[in-house]
């Protein structure tokens, strides 16, 4: 049987021990990674190990924000597009919204959690003291050494809640953050964002407004200035305007609310004329958009431009898109070499160009007349069997053959030889290229009818 004096022993070891495991709880919350940042900072090596794996992520979230906004699913990320990019941004603002919200609430409970915290660990280290006392009243030393531990570990729990963020009223906290979230808004109303690049800037910078640094910044900005009756300037807040977007044109801004007297946008110039702009809709544009444009047209090179080859890859898209995409919107009738609105908005949404294209595109018939893998194997089947026919008739030396789905070298080949051939015998296709035109892909109905009857 054990006596008192060995349970009571027993008992304020059991939570002596409890309490200080608690304590190396806390201290394991500690990172490796702190040594390698307080050495390196951010680390200057642009090709870090988790650029991949962050670019994937990003590429999620943006999919995320761009279905959320009401954008067309499957959602197409533009290349450039200020309506869809503009669109973007604002819903990403809601969903940071949710999440500052939230990091706030966690923030508040966190503070008022630590004062149980204190009180518990007061609480037991009263009660082992007193249980210890009561057991062996002649205790002196282990009382002392038991009262040392557990004032360790209040001043731990202490320290570590040490903080500004921890020690500011949750009501400061929450004037900072939701003051410099309003200001953000305000400051972007009339800007529009064109590109991928532009967005994640202005949602990084909207992010930051609620970044426990930030936050512990411009709390000390403001008390530090405030002490001194001094308004804090732009220069002295660790939230600046964005400098990312575009103004919205000057025909838009009478729509638009006033600003506040803090942060307010002026209008710039009316950019010039667009070269070679001939209808209302292409008159909309600016150079940038345009040479997005012609990339997505397999012109080169993107000037940014209206030009002669310009005119005749948009002439080749709508052919393209009525042998490809029959009933495409608005091409009804259409013979004209112009854009029309509907076409603008469907090559912003086309991010691929023909250079180093997966299927060898060279022109803007190609690429939009046979927009899968399957189409232009249907496109080789027809060659193949065309390059039969002319051979029964006479035709000499048919070159190889491919079905591989992409425009390669043999397929370039066999498109050159079925031209000469074919307009030998009366087909009319254009002599001497190895591109595929509206031409090449009409002539190939009669060429594969042909026979040593009617040759």
């Amino acid at each position: 049987m054990l006596d008192r004096v060995e349970i009571g022993a027993k008992a304020a070891k059991l939570l002596l021990w409890a309490s200080l495991g608690l304590f190396t709880f806390i201290l394991s919350s500690c990172q490796a990674d702190d040594v390698l940042y307080l050495k390196r900072g951010p680390d200057s090596d642009l090709a870090a190990t988790d650029t991949v794996r962050a670019a994937a992520a990003q590429d999620r979230y943006f999919h995320y924000l761009c279905t959320q906004s009401g954008l067309p699913s499957p959602c197409t990320l533009p290349v450039l597009d200020s309506a869809s990019w503009t669109l973007i941004v604002h819903q990403g603002m809601n969903d940071i919204d949710r999440r500052c919200d939230a990091y706030l609430q966690w923030l508040d409970d966190k503070k008022r959690s630590r004062g149980a915290w204190l009180r518990q660990v007061s609480d037991t280290s009263s009660a082992t003291t007193a249980i210890m006392a009561l057991v062996n009243p002649d205790s002196a030393v282990p009382l002392q050494i038991v009262g040392q531990a557990f004032n360790l570990l209040s001043r731990s729990i202490e320290n570590y809640n040490s903080r500004l963020l921890y020690e500011v009223e949750s009501s400061t906290i929450n004037s900072v953050v939701l003051r410099a979230r309003s200001d953000f808004r305000q400051n972007i109303q009339l800007k529009a964002f064109s590109t991928r690049p532009d967005a994640e800037h202005a949602l990084r910078e909207y992010m930051r407004r609620c970044m426990p640094y930030a936050i512990e910044t411009q709390i000390n900005n403001l008390s530090t200035l405030g002490s001194q009756g001094i308004l804090p300037p732009q220069e002295n807040t660790i939230y600046p305007p964005p400098v990312s977007g575009a103004i919205i044109s000057q025909a838009l801004i009478g729509s638009i609310p006033a600003e506040g007297s803090r942060g307010r946008v002026t209008a710039t110039p009316k950019p010039e004329p667009l070269t070679g702009a001939v209808s209302k809709d292409e008159k909309t544009l600016r150079g940038t958009q345009v040479a997005a444009i012609q990339r997505a047209l397999c012109v080169q090179p993107d000037n940014g431009k209206f030009g002669p080859q310009t005119r005749i890859a948009i002439t080749q898209l709508k052919q393209g898109l009525r042998h490809g995409t029959p009933g495409f919107p608005g091409l009804q009738g259409d013979r004209s070499d112009t854009l029309n609105q509907t076409l603008i908005d469907y090559l912003q949404k086309e991010t691929s160009s023909c250079v180093n294209h997966e299927r060898g595109y060279s022109n803007a018939f190609e690429k939009y007349a046979y927009q899968k893998t399957g189409d232009v194997q249907s496109l080789q089947r027809a060659l193949q069997a065309c390059i039969a026919n002319l051979t029964t008739i006479g035709a000499a030396s048919p070159p190889a053959t491919s079905t591989s789905g992409v425009f390669d070298a043999e397929t370039r080949n066999a498109v050159k030889w079925t031209r000469h051939e074919a307009k030998v015998r009366g087909i009319k296709v254009v002599d001497g290229t190895g591109a595929v035109t509206e031409d090449m892909h009409v002539g190939l109905s009669p060429c594969l009818n042909l026979g040593p009857t009617n040759g």
